[in-house]
């Protein structure tokens, strides 16, 4: 047995208590600059057949084992033999240019330039945009992969959840080929008193008493801008006003659907109670038209 092989923990820099993930998450890693495909060292072949051998041996359980209690004579013949043809022979005719072709879509069938150039994978990121943003679209900025700072389009209408992508901002290629691409899923914030219904937006228009029954006119903020509406006479809590165009911007745009509340006063307040007293028995019972015990039925 040959004394120059180096520990196959040391190969791919684990150590002996490593996972099966954190053995093929470094050895991912290593086989991207290693592969004589991107590594242009004199011994880049010699290089990655060391690496592979490691990873043959360490990602099998048996053949793991054999090695933790035996070392390299342990698993003589298998990837220890076939590290050594690898070098005797200067490249990868045992196996080994498959395994990289299972992990990165080589699609070479011999020979250390075979594999075409592969796209980088993509990389999932979360952003966080405002509710006005989503609704009215704009541009943010984030890091792409590699620290960049990069420029994101944010369409008006845009979803909770929703997914854009960045062509070629992520992951780069391991063997030349283009990047990866970066996906933004967006998680869209809330607004005091404002919520979506699909394309239409919709919230509260608090009202006083003397404002539902005489009925007014109130300056509404919008997003961007405001709006002035008017009040009927004898408006109800729930009643909605709609008002066309003024929702999320598409083709046709969505409403801005208001629903009136009234709010009294908290507290005792003689002039309505005054009035309480004076309407009492005067009034249609609100009930009325609707089957109030139904449900006992």
């Amino acid at each position: 047995m040959p004394e120059s092989l180096r520990d196959y923990y040391e190969v791919l820099g684990v150590s002996r208590q490593a996972s099966p993930d954190e053995i093929k998450r470094s050895y991912r890693k290593l086989a991207r600059g290693a592969h004589p495909d991107v590594n242009t060292a004199p011994d880049a072949a010699e290089q990655f057949a060391e690496l592979s051998a490691a990873y043959e041996v360490l990602s099998d359980s048996e053949k793991r084992e054999a090695y933790d209690r035996f070392g390299h004579a342990g698993v003589q013949g298998s990837s220890a033999g076939a590290s050594r043809a690898a070098r005797e022979a200067g490249f990868d005719p045992s196996g080994f240019e498959d395994l990289f072709s299972a992990f990165f879509g080589s699609g070479g069938s011999a020979g250390p330039h075979s594999a075409r150039p592969q796209q980088g994978e993509d990389r999932v990121v979360e952003h966080g945009i405002t509710f006005r943003t989503a609704v009215l679209g704009g541009c943010e900025h984030l890091r792409d992969s590699s620290g960049t700072d990069v420029e994101l389009k944010i369409p008006p209408g845009v979803e909770d959840g929703q997914t854009l992508r960045l062509k070629g901002r992520g992951d780069p290629s391991p063997n030349g080929g283009p990047s990866g691409d970066l996906k933004v899923k967006l998680k869209v914030g809330g607004h005091p008193w404002l919520k979506r219904e699909g394309k239409h937006l919709r919230g509260l228009v608090p009202l006083s008493l003397d404002e539902a029954v005489l009925g007014t006119e109130i300056e509404v903020p919008l997003l961007e801008g405001s709006v002035r509406i008017k009040v009927p006479v004898h408006s109800s809590s729930g009643r909605v006003l709609r008002i066309p165009g003024l929702g999320v911007p598409s083709d046709p745009p969505g409403d801005l659907r208001l629903e009136l509340r009234v709010i009294l006063p908290s507290g005792r307040h003689q002039a309505l109670d005054a009035l309480a007293e004076e309407l009492k028995g005067t009034l249609p019972n609100p009930r009325q038209e609707i089957d109030w015990f139904a449900s006992r039925s």
